[in-house]
């Protein structure tokens, strides 16, 4: 099965490398362990756990699995068979029916029976990038695909539409808000100089609405995340240097940009701080200017996408979850992966539990802001 892929590279490459304590944190106690799913792994588990309503939603083994979120009770499991293996980086969620992309089609799901309520089969023209960013929309489900095109379904698995952007530009992430699609896009000219776009897109028709361009690096591993009428985007890439990005999402036009190391291989916006996974860092860039605040350095890799949670932010090298003060950077805990569990792979949160999936079980843990002293 085509599962080694370059998160699951970096993972192998840094396993065996533990990122400095500094001092810091109180690592003698472990993080409460609310309840665990044990599973087999069947390859990499490449889609982060999907929490929505009472319910948390996992794939990695034959399953896709829906969990009481209290509880960790299964409420049902859907087998895969080989035909149907599981991909992509995300599982979406749309009323009542979650979305999960498979070797062969999409299909969608009901989210409380686990019964299948359709699957749109891949063409030559419309299959989904293997590491490809994905979203919802108002009203269905988009997808970046191969050959620098993009599409729509809607809630029935039925095309809405199929764009074109520019076939030298791959398409490789897509945020959604308001109706409208941001397409992160990269190109490589050559060993030295990656080209970056985003390109702002009318979701019920394809029309192109503006165009941001620059040479510091493409839009590769995370797509663009919309918030309060501003586009944030991070480049990574063969360019000399690379760079962070905050756009009007009406007009395209740069409100703020960062270029002091800030290789973005996932990020998630905090009340007041963008959180930058550079892979070897954490860095926290104030939403309003880009002004880095504080930076966290370990000593390996990870591509995983850090977490908030009330006043904290969740990492982990696959070998540890590193709990950071999100105002300050200072590390306050490190959490172990419990033995036989591997590598950490996933993090998600809900209001009162972080959720770990190892390379053997999902473990919901009591968050750090409601730790008992």
């Amino acid at each position: 099965m085509k599962k080694m892929n370059l998160l699951l590279m970096i993972a192998l490459l840094f396993s065996c490398c533990k990122p400095p304590n500094n001092g810091k944190g109180e690592t003698e106690k472990e993080l409460r362990v609310d309840w665990s799913h044990d599973y087999e792994l069947a390859g990499y588990p490449e889609a982060v756990p999907l929490i929505e309503a009472d319910k948390i939603f996992m794939i990695g083994d034959v399953y896709i699995t829906a969990m009481a979120i209290e509880t960790g009770a299964v409420k049902w499991q859907t087998k895969v068979d080989e035909e149907h293996a599981l991909r992509g980086q995300k599982i979406l969620h749309l009323d009542d029916q979650i979305v999960v992309a498979h070797y062969e089609a999409i299909r969608g799901w009901q989210k409380e029976t686990g019964e299948e309520l359709w699957e749109f089969v891949y063409t030559d023209e419309l299959e989904p990038r293997l590491n490809g960013i994905i979203c919802t929309t108002d009203d269905g489900f988009a997808y970046s695909a191969l050959k620098g095109r993009l599409f729509v379904l809607n809630k029935e698995g039925q095309l809405l539409l199929e764009q074109l952007l520019q076939q030298d530009y791959s398409v490789m992430g897509v945020g959604c808000e308001n109706g409208k699609l941001f397409a992160g896009q990269r190109q490589t000219v050559h060993g030295a100089l990656t080209l970056g776009r985003v390109t702002a897109l009318d979701a019920a028709t394809g029309d192109s609405l503006w165009a941001y361009d620059t040479e510091n690096g493409g839009f590769t591993w995370a797509a663009p995340i919309v918030e309060n009428g501003i586009v944030y985007a991070g480049a990574i890439g063969n360019s000399p240097v690379q760079e962070f990005v905050a756009l009007d999402a009406e007009t395209g036009e740069v409100i703020w940009r960062q270029t002091n190391k800030v290789w973005a291989f996932s990020f998630i916006l905090g009340p007041e701080h963008v959180y930058v996974n550079t892979s070897g860092t954490l860095a926290a860039l104030n939403k309003t200017n880009g002004a880095i605040v504080w930076r966290y350095e370990w000593s390996s890799g990870t591509s995983i996408e850090p977490v908030y949670l009330e006043g904290y932010v969740y990492h982990s090298d696959h070998g540890r979850i590193f709990v950071l003060d999100a105002e300050t950077g200072e590390l306050v805990h490190e959490e172990p992966v419990p033995p036989g569990g591997s590598y950490f792979w996933h993090l998600a949160v809900s209001s009162d539990k972080l959720f770990a999936q190892t390379s053997r079980q999902l473990i919901a843990y009591q968050p750090w802001h409601l730790r008992e002293e």
